[in-house]
């Protein structure tokens, strides 16, 4: 329900702003979160252009298999996530980018005893850099470093995160990633 409810937001955001020099794209994600370790997946992002040199992206990924600690049996984060860029080199087929945006952040767990922890989905931030390389006027490949910032609180369970047992657990899921991938432009 939650990946519905997800992927419909996303929709009604990518669909307000059809302009053109709008693109829809696919891409890979890595993150090494903090207090989780490192995890990849998938996502969508929806591009469309305010000006040559300025744009913004909604995307929508998801990350799964993160190499946890003995207390957390599974952790699954899904990042719904707006990000203004501005492009450095816009008339350029290789173009440098910088952004900033927020994201919310859908987070479920599982103790390593099956259990589902009390996890709260969060807000937080990110920074971008990054290039785009125009293959043709309507394919683009993009590569790119991602600083997120975000935190969240597990309540209610025995945890042991960075060699602190806690029942009220801290978690920092700030860390860099990298996303690559593939944008089709009209």
């Amino acid at each position: 329900m939650k990946l519905i409810n997800s992927l419909l937001l996303l929709l009604l955001l990518a669909c307000a702003p059809l302009s053109y020099g709008a693109g829809l794209g696919v891409f890979w994600a890595q993150i090494d979160a903090e207090d989780l370790g490192e995890s990849d997946g998938l996502g969508i992002n929806f591009n469309f252009r305010v000006d040559p040199s300025r744009s913004v992206d909604i995307r929508y990924s998801e990350f799964d298999d993160f190499d946890t600690s003995d207390s957390i049996g599974s952790y699954e984060i899904t990042p719904i996530e707006a990000i203004y860029l501005i492009k450095l080199n816009p008339m350029s087929g290789l173009d440098p980018y910088l952004g900033a945006g927020v994201g919310y952040y859908l987070q479920e767990a599982e103790g390593a005893d099956g259990n589902e922890l009390d996890l709260d989905d969060e807000f937080g931030w990110m920074l971008v850099g990054g290039f785009t390389y125009a293959v043709s006027d309507s394919i683009h490949l993009f590569g790119e470093a991602v600083y997120r910032k975000v935190e969240g609180k597990v309540d209610g369970a025995e945890l042991d995160i960075g060699g602190v047992d806690s029942d009220d657990a801290d978690l920092d899921m700030a860390g860099i990633g990298f996303n690559a991938g593939i944008v089709i432009r009209w």
